[in-house]
């Protein structure tokens, strides 16, 4: 054993990464390529059942509200804002302004669902009153779902940086929480014009 010898630590190695860097970042873009080809599909039927039928929605059906859905489309707009700079101060180990950003994270996310829940009512079709009303609640329920997880992150990543000294991973873990929130919101905004707006113009 006399003859080892010291020739390196990992002292100065850093202890949170960022980016392609970590299993995070590439988990969170896997499951991002899983859930966009989930909600193709759901926009796949959706496109399917509309090129088969003559009234699209069908005649006796209201068309959508469009007040709800458009204020919530606002919203998720608006939120980009202060996930990003929760985002950019966690890359700056600013836990302090990154308790912040995920605060409003967390009020954007609760207020997504209330909306989404307003949404579902102003849809004006039953899930099983047509093909038409299945398509639209299937398309609603699979990206609330992930707005559910999503709030819920929001929430866990402000609770546990409200500890007194957070490890720094969960900075790392802020990066990547922004990058799947702008995720979900731009995906929904087609899906908001396909459900919401292109039905006005096909009647």
């Amino acid at each position: 054993m006399s003859g080892w010898r010291v020739v390196g630590t990992t002292a100065e190695l850093p202890t949170a990464a960022y980016g392609q860097r970590t299993l995070l970042w590439w988990g969170t873009v896997a499951f991002m390529v899983i859930e966009g080809w989930t909600l193709a599909v759901c926009a796949g039927v959706y496109l399917y059942l509309r090129a088969h039928v003559g009234d699209w929605p069908p005649a006796e059906t209201p068309l959508p509200g469009l007040i709800i859905s458009s204020t919530n489309v606002a919203l998720m707009l608006a939120s980009l804002g202060p996930v990003w700079w929760s985002a950019r101060a966690a890359r700056r180990l600013d836990v302090l302004r990154a308790r912040l950003g995920l605060a409003l994270c967390s009020i954007c996310g609760i207020g997504f669902l209330l909306l989404r829940w307003f949404e579902f009512i102003s849809v004006n079709t039953p899930w099983r009153g047509s093909g038409y009303g299945s398509a639209v609640w299937a398309v609603l329920a699979f990206h609330s779902s992930l707005l559910v997880v999503q709030a819920a992150e929001a929430i866990g990543l402000t609770a546990i940086l409200l500890r007194r000294q957070p490890p720094v991973r969960y900075l790392a873990a802020v990066v990547d929480f922004a990058l799947y929130w702008t995720f979900l919101v731009l995906l929904w905004l087609p899906f908001y014009l396909m459900i919401d707006v292109a039905p006005r113009f096909g009647r």
